[in-house]
């Protein structure tokens, strides 16, 4: 038994780091254009005080700190933003309840069709939308997709062996992701808007031009490559 948990607080732990430094990153990169290892820098601070409170509600002030100062990120949108991604956004806790069903379901040797992988993931996606930043809340979410699959949960305790480190590093992940969600979020808003002032300007000087019958297509071709470029 010993050996199985060492080897699910290793798979557990590499697909978390796996999640928060690839998939995170690529998602990132592929939405911004930026480099997004650079954010794991700016968020190391609230990261570690994730880490060590074992909550993500904790390093709020942080967050924020490091969204208004180094990401020069508006004060409205970043104590909106953070809070409500810090309170529905708990993608490490999905990943951590979902690999530990499998395995405590393996533990009893009980074999598992396309159905309850399909029930893990539903209710793990789910249950993350109301688990409570507090330590350990993963675990009790646990008790109800272990229920409906009719496995005991009697073998959670074997889980509270490693828990004091998983629960750490699945709230980094937790904290890290709303930092990059946030970004993203203020990044594409201002895109976005510049793109809507440049395409009423491209609008009024068109209609400008049309109206004094000069030849306007050379000027709108510039207009509409401006456009292009600052959307990319």
């Amino acid at each position: 038994s010993f050996k199985r948990v060492a080897l699910f607080m290793v798979n557990c732990s590499a697909s978390l780091l796996f999640y928060s430094m690839i998939v995170l990153s690529l998602f990132t990169f592929l939405l911004i254009r930026q480099n997004p290892f650079k954010y794991f820098v700016i968020f190391l601070e609230p990261i570690l005080v994730a880490f060590a409170s074992a909550s993500a509600t904790v390093a709020i002030p942080n967050l924020i700190e490091g969204c208004e100062k180094k990401c020069k990120m508006s004060t409205k949108i970043s104590k909106f933003a953070i809070p409500f991604f810090i309170t529905l956004h708990s993608d490490g806790s999905a990943l951590f309840i979902t690999s530990a069903c499998i395995f405590l379901a393996s533990c009893e040797s009980k074999a598992l069709v396309f159905s309850d992988y399909l029930t893990i993931i539903l209710l793990a996606s789910l249950l993350c939308l109301c688990l409570p930043s507090v330590p350990s809340a993963s675990l009790v979410s646990m008790t109800l997709i272990l229920s409906s699959l009719d496995i005991s949960a009697n073998g959670i305790y074997l889980l509270y062996t490693v828990e004091w480190l998983l629960d750490r590093i699945r709230t980094t992940v937790n904290c890290y992701s709303c930092a990059l969600c946030s970004v993203i979020n203020y990044k594409l808003i201002i895109r976005n808007k510049i793109v809507y002032k440049t395409s009423m300007s491209v609008t009024m000087t068109t209609a400008v031009n049309e109206t004094n019958n000069e030849p306007a297509n050379e000027a709108r071709n510039n207009q509409i490559d401006q456009i292009a470029v600052i959307a990319n």
